[in-house]
């Protein structure tokens, strides 16, 4: 009896936490107005489809656009032709989502576009899915039945990946596709063949073409070929071989990713701006065969002079700066995930200290207990996902964008992978096996209580979500989401007094019915909507009147046009980014 519902809660317990990570992910963003990346990437995604065009928004690469542009086109989208030839460049994603809601939501309203919208948001819980699909699978391959099952309640549970799922972005997009290819080149490399290799060189091109952050992966192979050879998986001729075919069908994957427009141009013909990719270009010929597709480089450029050089200043503890901070996202990472996740974390290293010191080895045995790898496979998958989240890790200190924790989405599943395979010895133990469910219990009811605000998901020692405006800013926060939740607020609460707004965000309020006005920088009786992001000092673009204003000198220094409210107490606050204040009139 005992065995049989071991069995019958393996079976529904991986069901159960998908269930729960889907309904908590798609309830979360039906509240929810457009933020500012989706403003423009759900129009790209419906114009690479429509019109083919990868420039734009090419800062980022258009596999996850395709995914997500299929169901807003069935859904009904109307999808104007991009304007040439700035494309892609600057502002003009989010001009071009300007043309893309005036086509679909006519010249006031909605119209259809918030239709258009949830169908695509849809298929981002999808791909949230299929990540934790993938992730317990691996874990399980890896550790066993009872990681995975550890591995999987903090990945359903994770506020940033219930946060960005749910939006038309690349970002969750990105960490599925590269943590597909960490998989894949594991498989590859534990019984290496030129099919599995090619499947791996697949999955990394895949990866690639999602987010440009799985570039990573390159350097690693090398690394994690020559962990394969000292752990005598595979032969070396048969690995090298192998590589052929893996480099073959990568160059195939990105190739078909940019429907194979220009696809060997020579260096000299590329316009490059980041430093990296001009001391490159600096070194070799002009003439030098580029076998990557234009629009991969132009955007791959243009993604690595966005990190080089942030183009507005970055907001942390108060202060704000160009230049960024190296612990920045090591502090958001403190902050924006849950207490106890950092208890199983010092759980983990605790018990195994305690197996350490009694001699004992996870990996003194064949395959882990409850199913997994040998321990010379399981020790690979392991050196193979801390390799590449320390090299993650990396890259982030050494950014100047700092602008959201979104950026690490891709290392959080490593981070559950590890912290569950660490923890599955320590649950034989009745002591252990205490520790770790309260630990997971209290992970997973602070998250469930946060719903729906997990954008602006802070833990209880960053202040929670009505104190995580003293540490962070930008999308860690306030991404332009409570419009309609204003819009739902002033209907309920009709005023004759002047509505003053500081919307950060580029969807008109007048579309929700908002009759506002841009708020002065000294005190004017009326009510005053305003944007965390605005009241806090981002410079930015707002609308007024329809039309795109500067709020601010320029883009490159933070504004105090706000000043004068920040010291004064809201009278409500509109989700976590919209702060309402009534300034009254003088005695």
């Amino acid at each position: 009896m005992a065995a049989a519902i071991l069995v019958a809660v393996d079976r529904i317990l991986p069901i159960a936490l998908i269930g729960a990570f889907v309904l908590l992910a798609g309830l979360s963003q039906e509240r929810e107005s457009v933020t500012v990346d989706e403003y423009a990437h759900l129009p790209a995604a419906c114009a690479v489809l429509r019109h083919g065009t990868t420039d734009l928004y090419g800062k980022n690469p258009p596999l996850v656009r395709y995914l997500l542009g299929v169901p807003a086109l069935l859904a009904g989208a109307v999808v104007p032709e991009p304007a040439l030839p700035t494309l892609g460049a600057g502002w003009d994603p989010w001009t071009y989502g300007d043309r893309f809601i005036a086509a679909n939501a006519g010249p006031a309203g909605l119209g259809r576009y918030p239709t258009i919208l949830r169908a695509a948001r849809l298929a981002g819980v999808g791909l949230g899915v299929a990540l934790l699909v993938i992730l317990y699978l691996w874990a399980r391959s890896l550790h066993g039945a009872t990681a995975a099952a550890i591995t999987l309640t903090l990945a359903a549970f994770c506020p940033t990946l219930l946060a960005h799922a749910p939006l038309v972005t690349v970002d969750a997009g990105g960490a599925l596709f590269l943590l597909g290819a960490t998989c894949a080149c594991w498989h590859a490399l534990r019984a290496p063949s030129p099919g599995r290799a090619a499947l791996a060189g697949a999955a990394v091109g895949l990866a690639v073409v999602a987010k440009f952050t799985a570039l990573v992966l390159l350097p690693l192979l090398p690394l994690w070929w020559f962990l394969a050879r000292r752990a005598r998986l595979g032969r070396a001729p048969r690995l090298l071989r192998a590589a052929a075919a893996g480099a073959a069908a990568f160059l195939l994957v990105v190739h078909a990713a940019y429907q194979f427009r220009a696809p060997l141009s020579p260096l000299g013909s590329f316009r490059l701006h980041s430093g990296l990719a001009g001391a490159v270009a600096s070194v070799l010929p002009g003439t030098t065969p580029v076998t990557l597709p234009a629009s991969f480089v132009r955007g791959l450029d243009g993604q690595m002079l966005d990190l080089e050089q942030a183009e507005m200043p970055n907001y942390l503890n108060g202060n704000w700066s160009r230049q960024g901070w190296w612990y920045y996202y090591p502090q958001a990472l403190l902050q924006k995930t849950p207490l106890a996740l950092w208890g199983l974390v010092a759980a983990a290293i605790g018990f195994g200290l305690v197996r350490a010191r009694r001699g004992e080895s996870a990996d003194s045995t064949g395959p882990a207990p409850g199913g997994g790898a040998d321990a010379p496979a399981r020790r690979l998958g392991v050196w193979m996902v801390s390799t590449l989240a320390v090299t993650l890790l990396a890259g982030a200190l050494g950014a100047r964008l700092d602008i959201g924790i979104r950026y690490l989405l891709p290392l959080l599943p490593l981070l559950y992978l590890l912290v569950g395979g660490a923890l599955a010895p320590a649950v034989r133990g009745r002591q252990g096996r205490v520790v770790v469910l309260l630990l997971l219990a209290a992970y997973a009811g602070v998250v469930v209580a946060a719903f729906p605000g997990y954008l602006s998901f802070f833990n209880s020692l960053a202040g929670g979500t009505e104190g995580g405006w003293r540490y962070l800013a930008n999308s860690n926060l306030d991404w332009g989401q409570d419009l309609a939740g204003l819009a739902r607020y002033l209907e309920e609460r009709p005023s004759d007094a002047p509505v003053y707004l500081a919307y950060f965000g580029h969807l008109d309020p007048a579309r929700y019915g908002i009759d506002f006005r841009l708020p002065p920088d000294h005190p004017v009786a009326g009510l005053y909507a305003v944007s965390v992001n605005l009241l806090l000092g981002m410079p930015y673009v707002v609308v007024d009147q329809g039309r795109w204003a500067l709020f601010g000198d320029d883009l490159t220094r933070p504004q105090n046009r706000l000043a004068w409210l920040r010291g004064r107490e809201p009278l409500a606050r509109i989700g976590s980014s919209i702060w309402i204040y009534e300034v009254p009139n003088p005695p």
